[in-house]
């Protein structure tokens, strides 16, 4: 979902344009925040052994303390680079 889109400059070098900043926010339901968390080296599901489900009802407990919706909000901001090739 994006609340927010914004241009604030454009910059042009004689090889490339540098083009815009966008903002935007970004929603993750409890469920995402969890499953990208395992999708990291640092906290792949195969490290955790038999304490998985335990972890995994720990965080969504201590989560919803944070965000009882279940929601969570990221602001993301994405930079494009175009350019053109001289030939």
């Amino acid at each position: 979902m994006i609340d927010n889109f914004v241009i604030p400059w454009i910059f042009c070098h004689p090889i490339f344009c540098w083009v815009a900043i966008f903002i935007i926010d970004r929603l993750w339901k409890l469920d995402e925040v969890i499953n990208f968390l395992y999708s990291t080296s640092f906290s792949s599901k195969n490290l955790f052994g038999n304490n998985l489900k335990n972890f995994e009802r720990e965080l969504k407990s201590e989560l919803l303390k944070i965000e009882p919706t279940g929601i969570f909000k990221e602001k993301v901001w994405v930079q494009s680079l175009i350019g053109k090739k001289f030939i």
